[in-house]
């Protein structure tokens, strides 16, 4: 008679938990959760050790950290074992130019990581984190021993509610929701950028709210205005500046490559219009039809003289091809824009055709 099989109840507790996937492009949820399980380990271990890997770093590290799981830590102490880019760690083969042995089993990184599931260490608490996570069947066995969160940057309604709870929990002040709302409205859904902010605002008048004024003296640029300040590289036709502010944007801004298609669409709609003109068109009335105001508007009509129209129309023609592109997943977004903003150095380091 066939043995009966006994399901694994799910951990009851953080701290019970053996394997963990925190994934998403959030990373400051994935610190406050990685903090929250931390601290769980903690209060239920006491001191633990914490030991960290890169799933960049290649070849043999899959046994590198198992090998650690498996080990005893210093002083028998509970091992909190994380490991960064971990999408890059199951995507690989363990060891893979080691010779294999006549008759050995190649398995893959995700199927090594399913058999740890089955019996993982009770001396160790595995972390693996990454900005995406492919699911698939090792999803069932992590569930059965641990848990997977996602964490991805939230909508602005629900980070106008964080700043508020945020502020006073965190950094002991009050902050009146039309500021915390103007605040997001600065910097986007960005519960990191939000927190930082936060630090700063609660020093300037201590005891007293924060309201709508000490946000606008305080925090910089909106989030609309450093998003759509590209459109000033990609008129120099230089392309490294287009390129490096693009990179800025993404990397550091971590902006979506979505919006900052909408920028690039509008710039060459502009220049599109200003370049097909006729020559004695009233400069106003081709301002007020393409929306062209403020300081940047002069500086955009120059630049669309500089193309001519069979340019402008083919720049255009691919900055709409790119957003629908995008919109469908289809190829790599970041080497999309990347290949728009040469189209623009291109257009405007060319001589008028």
């Amino acid at each position: 008679m066939a043995k009966k099989t006994v399901a694994t109840p799910p951990p009851a507790t953080l701290s019970d938990a053996r394997v963990v996937v925190l994934h998403g492009n959030e990373r400051f949820i994935q610190d406050l959760e990685t903090q929250r399980l931390k601290a769980s380990l903690i209060e239920r271990y006491g001191e633990i050790d914490t030991l960290r890997f890169d799933g960049l770093s290649g070849g043999g590290l899959m046994a590198d950290v198992l090998d650690e799981c498996r080990s005893f830590g210093l002083m028998q102490q509970h091992k909190l074992v994380i490991v960064d880019n971990a999408d890059q760690l199951l995507k690989g083969d363990d060891e893979p130019a080691a010779p294999k042995a006549k008759g050995s089993v190649h398995r893959s990184g995700r199927q090594i990581m399913d058999s740890y599931c089955a019996s993982p260490s009770d001396q160790a608490t595995l972390l693996l984190r990454c900005d995406r996570w492919y699911p698939g069947n090792l999803d069932k066995s992590i569930s059965k021993v641990g848990y997977l969160k996602k964490c991805e940057r939230p909508d602005m309604e629900f980070a106008v509610t964080w700043a508020v709870n945020r502020c006073k929990k965190r950094h002991e002040a009050t902050i009146d929701p039309a500021a915390a709302a103007l605040l997001v409205e600065h910097l986007g859904a960005d519960l990191g950028r939000i927190d930082s902010e936060l630090s700063k605002l609660a020093l300037v008048h201590p005891g007293k709210p924060i309201g709508v004024e000490e946000v606008r003296a305080m925090v910089g640029v909106t989030r609309e205005e450093e998003l759509w300040s590209i459109q000033s590289q990609l008129i120099t036709g230089d392309a490294a500046d287009g390129l490096r502010r693009l990179r800025d944007l993404i990397e550091i801004s971590r902006e979506d490559p979505v919006p900052i298609t909408y920028a690039y669409i509008d710039l060459a709609r502009k220049l599109h219009g200003v370049a097909r003109a006729r020559p004695n068109e009233n400069p106003m009335a081709l301002k007020t039809r393409y929306k062209l105001w403020g300081p940047s508007a002069e500086t955009v009509m120059k630049a669309g003289r500089k193309l001519s129209g069979p340019v402008a129309a083919k720049l255009l023609e691919a900055a709409v091809q790119t957003d629908q592109r995008l919109k469908s997943s289809a190829g790599d977004a970041v080497c999309a824009l990347e290949v728009l903003t040469l189209r623009f150095a291109t257009a405007f380091a060319a001589p008028r055709r």
